[in-house]
């Protein structure tokens, strides 16, 4: 039996060695707690005890610190697996765990050494991390600890009944009716060389699109006889330069559908595309985006920002994000009442509730609205009833 037992003072202590699917040898060991006052008791439990490491119900002790932990469970799973944005994400989450907690032993982590590192995240850089970012780097490390359960590295996971600091409601930002009213205004001024830039603000304001959204759209899939166009990609950017992806969940493949007063803008965009290809020739790159740099190439979805912050600037209109055009549809919708699960389904949301915990504001003032017409209705009512 590959395995062996010493005595130590009046226990026992017994160590075997178990060879895994690669062939890897696995060490295991333990210190018997019940009373053996013969070898022959010993080479029992040791038997035992190798049958229980051979069977898989003993987890070996891990010589690895948190930072192997999470460099093994991004290899194995979320590297191959998951979004290039979402790697990305947990990057940043694993660079915070590696100067914070990353040195100590995976296997002697227990729940009040994660809850004080939480709270030490508070301080953590040069001016501390907010809830929504600690909320968001612990949900990556507990997701390690659990990925190590399942692959039998552990008995059980520290990151259990952890307090995390109480995330504040952020109130989203939308323009008000005049600044919408302005801002078309506005838009309606532009110079034809800016047409891009106009379809892309107006399909975020009457459409919800995000900007990767707006810069992944293909001029060929445009429908303008339906009036609409699938959203089936989205473009991102790192630090190697604008990359294309897949929507960020099911739910953000859909087909948005546009007022006509949008496709006559992309109709006027699309022709000017064609101009610019005539007056450029080798020059224009062609891209199939419906959204275009000055050479044809697919936009930078960074410049639709860069250009609303100068586009505010010249129009002396106070300054909201290219976002905040999004939060504006979303906020129209609800004031002309449609359903939540109909604003969810359009904005791209896999869940209600991230509809809701954005929006709850809005939500808020319209069930007050609805009360206060039910209040006047019923005065109506009583005055009705009175005169007859």
């Amino acid at each position: 039996m590959p395995g062996s037992y010493r005595k130590r003072g009046k226990k026992y202590y017994l160590e075997v060695t178990i060879t895994d699917y690669s062939g890897k040898a696995n060490r295991f060991s333990k210190t018997c707690d019940i009373k053996i006052d013969t070898d022959r008791k010993a080479e029992k439990e040791l038997a035992k005890f190798y049958a229980a490491c051979a069977e898989g119900k003993i987890s070996r002790q891990s010589s690895l610190t948190v930072s192997d932990m999470c460099n093994l469970v991004m290899d194995k799973i979320a590297g191959p697996t998951l979004k290039r944005n979402t790697v990305r994400g947990y990057r940043t989450c694993q660079k915070r765990i590696d100067d914070t907690i990353g040195s100590k032993k995976m296997a002697k982590v227990k729940p009040i050494h994660v809850q004080d590192w939480v709270n030490e995240l508070r301080d953590y850089g040069k001016n501390g991390l907010s809830p929504k970012t600690i909320k968001n780097t612990y949900s990556f490390l507990r997701m390690c600890f659990e990925m190590m359960v399942e692959w039998g590295e552990l008995d059980k996971s520290p990151c259990v009944r952890i307090r995390l600091p109480k995330l504040e409601p952020k109130e989203v930002d939308t323009l008000t009716k005049d600044e919408v009213v302005q801002f078309m205004n506005c838009l309606d001024a532009l110079p034809e060389e800016q047409q891009d830039y106009k379809v892309a603000a107006l399909l975020a304001l009457f459409c919800g699109l995000r900007r990767g959204e707006i810069c992944g759209i293909d001029e060929e899939a445009v429908d303008l006889k339906q009036l609409q166009t699938q959203i089936c990609k989205t473009h991102y950017v790192d630090s190697a330069g604008v990359y294309e992806d897949t929507p960020k969940s099911k739910a953000g493949y859909r087909t948005i559908v546009f007022p006509r007063e949008v496709a006559d803008e992309i109709q006027r965009l699309i022709t000017y595309h064609k101009k610019e290809k005539l007056l450029l020739g080798t020059k224009w790159q062609d891209s199939s985006a419906l959204i275009k740099g000055a050479f044809g190439n697919a936009m930078y979805p960074n410049n639709l920002w860069d250009w609303l912050t100068r586009f505010l600037s010249e129009n002396n209109m106070r300054h909201f994000s290219f976002h905040a055009l999004r939060h504006t549809y979303t906020s129209m919708l609800g004031w002309m009442r449609k359903d939540i699960s109909e604003i969810s389904k359009s904005l791209g949301h896999s869940k209600q509730s991230t509809t809701l915990n954005t929006y709850m504001h809005m939500f808020q003032d319209l069930e007050e609205a609805k009360r206060k017409t039910a209040a006047d209705l019923s005065e109506q009512i009583i005055k009705l009833k009175a005169e007859n």
